[in-house]
């Protein structure tokens, strides 16, 4: 007897599939699939206004009307992903999305608030998000100590839907339904009936946003670099060998450093007295940290990697839909190479007998200088040799990463700045000077460890008034974790003497 199928009326309609040829999108869903890696998040710290409720219920529901004008905002909040083979899984079109499933808040006692928050931000970016092909990848972590006036909202995400950028965005466009308080016809308690004929079309994949062009003999450099036989690759010395890779699940550990407004102010400003940016000086002290941790034996090299946000080359969609506002993932990586006789040089620098805070200063200076010009330069290409298009060449993730995960590690660091996150619209009492509405203060960017990716990732956000938040992550044992703690304790100290 024939099997029977559902009803096609019952069936979620396939809106397109994951990254058709440049599988950035299956990339990553094979990422997380695989425990390889779990979730990405920024969470932000919001005043509530004076004079607005402060129960717990009246919040829930005040966030549930602003969270669901969000998800009828943007397209990539509203799909579920189906993997129908190993080699193709396809987004799906939801009839409607439960709130239970993605929004809660929590009411924390004061004097364990802040240890409490720090544990929940570890634990959500190691969930990993279930039942994707009704659930869509993101969740909505919301904290309040029982005495405060403030509240913390941890956007959790899969990063197939959208990048850290996107996450700016979701928290710019929560902080407007917040402040709107409009109640959308399409909530209804907690669920939110999405109709196919009131929202704009899924955003395409990066391939057909994107039009990359890759030269003959950068392909060849790339084909020998992933190709070339273990033994030469054992030779590799800017490769991570002291950080081997260890298959998950894995556990994130991560420390975070922040800055006030008027230190990031200052290093801004050294930054540019000395021709380099923000990001170029966290590779920087990321090298010399471990340069100085690191003995010549174990690490001659390093290779670090700066993740691009490539919404400046794809200003709007194919239907005309601006890209600055759009949840999605369009962000691309490239490396930086410290070989062993510059990495010698530092070492030389800084490890010397009459070594100085002096000289560490100058070698941080050194390669941020160096950073910010392969920056500059890669920015200057455009699309061209991009990375991202080396990724049409992989016809089954799976098998590629059961092979990665038997080789060295590349990547001893990534950068991940997201830049500031502004509000344009703040509505401040002028008379004296306290918030009447909604308003960001603080927050931090938070990356789950990777399992074959970077051996720590270094994420960083800034605010307007609420200074400079650098987030170091990584996995727990595959080194030793002091290396780790020492690194973020640099970049903490390092922060306040550049910014001095």
């Amino acid at each position: 007897m024939a099997k029977k199928t559902k009803p096609d009326a019952e069936r979620p309609r396939v809106l397109r599939k994951l990254g058709h040829l440049l599988q950035r999108e299956s990339y990553l869903e094979c990422q997380h699939s695989k425990n390889l890696y779990r979730g990405t998040s920024l969470s932000c710290r919001y005043s509530i206004p004076l004079g607005l409720p402060s129960e717990s219920d009246d919040l829930q529901a005040h966030f549930d009307r602003a969270v669901a004008c969000v998800v009828l905002d943007q397209p990539m909040l509203r799909v579920g992903i189906r993997t129908e083979s190993p080699t193709r899984s396809v987004f799906l079109q939801l009839e409607k999305i439960n709130l239970a499933n993605h929004v809660d808040l929590r009411e924390i006692a004061d004097e364990e608030y802040q240890k409490v928050q720090e544990i929940s931000i570890r634990e959500e970016v190691d969930k990993k998000f279930k039942d994707l092909v009704t659930v869509p990848g993101w969740h909505v972590a919301i904290s309040k100590p029982s005495l405060g006036d403030f509240i913390e909202v941890n956007f959790i995400f899969h990063h197939t839907i959208t990048d850290g950028t996107g996450a700016k965005i979701f928290h710019r466009s929560l902080l407007k339904h917040l402040r709107s308080a409009a109640q959308p016809e399409q909530l209804e308690g907690r669920i939110i009936h999405l109709r196919p004929d009131d929202s704009q079309p899924l955003t395409p994949a990066m391939n057909a946003l994107c039009d990359f062009n890759l030269s003959g003999a950068f392909l060849l450099k790339q084909v020998w670099q992933e190709k070339r036989p273990m033994p030469v690759a054992m030779r590799d010395t800017m490769l991570a060998h002291w950080a081997p890779l260890k298959p998950g699940p894995a556990t994130t550990l991560r420390r975070t450093n922040r800055a006030d407004s008027g230190t990031l102010q200052r290093l801004v400003k050294a930054c540019r007295g000395h021709q380099t940016t923000l990001t170029a000086l966290m590779h920087a002290m990321c090298l010399v940290s471990l340069a100085g941790r690191l003995g010549r034996e174990e690490a001659p090299g390093f290779t670090g990697q700066s993740a691009l946000n490539l919404r400046r080359f794809v200003p709007v969609t194919p239907d005309g839909v601006s890209t600055d506002n759009l949840m999605h993932n369009i962000v691309s990586v490239m490396p930086h190479h410290f070989d062993e006789k510059y990495v010698g040089i530092i070492r030389n620098r800084i490890l010397g007998q009459d070594a100085t805070m002096a000289d560490t200063e100058e070698m941080i200076w050194d390669a941020a200088k160096i950073v910010r010009k392969e920056l500059k330069d890669r920015l200057e290409w455009g699309l061209k040799n991009e990375m991202m298009g080396l990724l049409r060449y992989v016809s089954d993730w799976e098998a590629e990463k059961k092979k990665r995960i038997k080789r060295p590690r590349e990547y001893a660091w990534l950068v991940s700045n997201i830049g500031v996150l502004k509000d344009d619209h703040a509505d401040v009492d002028v008379a004296n000077g306290e918030a009447i509405n909604w308003q960001i203060e603080q927050g931090q960017f938070s990356l789950s460890s990777e399992v074959t990716g970077c051996a720590f990732g270094v994420s960083a956000v800034g605010f307007e008034h609420g200074g400079l938040c650098i987030d170091v992550s990584w996995q727990d044992g595959i080194y030793d974790n002091s290396l780790g703690e020492g690194l973020a304790g640099d970049i903490g100290k390092w922060m306040g003497e550049l910014g001095r």
